[in-house]
């Protein structure tokens, strides 16, 4: 009985209400988020989560019909919003903890989501769930860059997903916890665009969100990233066919090179040839005076016979 006990998780739920608009057109959503108090981080609903799901709840029509997918979703508290706006949601974590999975369908019970779809998507790996992975609209990303020995797993994910997805964007909220942490260098690398959105924007430049005590007075950053549109780079498609044609265009001119040195070496053997044929017209003129000398040599030899038969 003991052993039972200490393998149930202690679950506390957490709610948090949306609100938009004046008290007579007020609309309203609460979500109901369980927590489970275990030291893994995706157990809890963390400040970014809250940022992340006020901007999801703001642009709740445009996700509408929309399929969204959120990366390492924990508790699931923006993917959750998306699925009850009405969006097609996908929610993924670690594959290798199967807990945060568990936890993200254990939100989705908690909320009334039973057609919600869970999977196991590790960042940095193309695994068949990523691959099989439907046409994605948004995907959804809530402190994903916590770990800086992890920015460039999720970064390859992300591009991968963009790369599959071009008009896709990845909405994600990142918290400022050392000034010496930044994606800048990795998003040019992968071919990444990204744009920072203001948190007034969407009223999300508080210290209390939902109706709960968070962001608090953490520094909480939103970004949409998007994959570059200017064929800049070899991991562009464009850039591949530009890259194989330019070598198609390299082989050609290297083609033309060769057909030039064979065309100035053909040159140079007809003038050669024609070098030739002078000196063969040399000779045979010389073999023809030689000739004539001879011929003149032997009348020389009859005149002086002829002088002594007279004598």
């Amino acid at each position: 009985m003991a052993h039972s006990e200490a393998e149930t998780p202690k679950i506390v739920h957490k709610v948090f209400t949306f609100e938009e608009g004046k008290k007579r057109r007020r609309e309203t959503l609460s979500v109901s988020i369980p927590e489970v108090l275990d030291p893994q981080y995706g157990m809890y609903v963390w400040p970014c989560a809250a940022v992340l799901a006020q901007y999801v709840w703001t642009n709740r029509k445009q996700l509408k019909d929309k399929t969204v997918l959120e990366i390492g979703a924990g508790v699931s508290l923006p993917g959750v919003v998306a699925a009850l706006c009405g969006a097609k949601v996908i929610l993924s974590d670690n594959a290798q903890t199967p807990m945060c999975l568990e936890n993200c369908r254990r939100s989705c019970d908690a909320n009334g989501l039973g057609g919600v779809a869970v999977v196991g998507l590790t960042w940095g790996e193309v695994s068949p769930d990523l691959v099989l992975l439907p046409a994605l609209d948004v995907i959804l990303g809530s402190d994903v860059f916590y770990d800086p020995q992890e920015f460039e797993s999720v970064i390859v994910t992300i591009a991968f997903l963009l790369r599959k997805n071009p008009r896709a964007q990845f909405w994600t909220t990142y918290q400022e916890r050392s000034a010496d942490w930044s994606i800048e260098v990795l998003l040019h690398r992968w071919k990444l665009s990204c744009v920072e959105v203001e948190l007034e924007t969407f009223d999300a430049d508080k210290a209390e969100l939902a109706g709960s005590s968070l962001p608090g007075k953490h520094s909480i950053q939103m970004m949409i990233i998007t994959r570059k549109t200017d064929g800049v780079g070899p991991a562009g498609a464009q850039d591949q066919e530009v890259g194989r044609a330019g070598a198609q265009d390299q082989e050609v001119g290297r083609a033309g090179a060769q057909d030039q040195e064979v065309g100035r070496a053909g040159a140079q053997d007809q003038e050669v040839g024609h070098a030739g044929a002078q000196d063969q017209e040399v000779e045979r003129a010389g073999a023809q005076d030689q000739e004539v000398e001879r011929a003149g040599a032997q009348d020389q030899e009859v005149g002086l016979i002829g002088t002594r038969m007279e004598t």
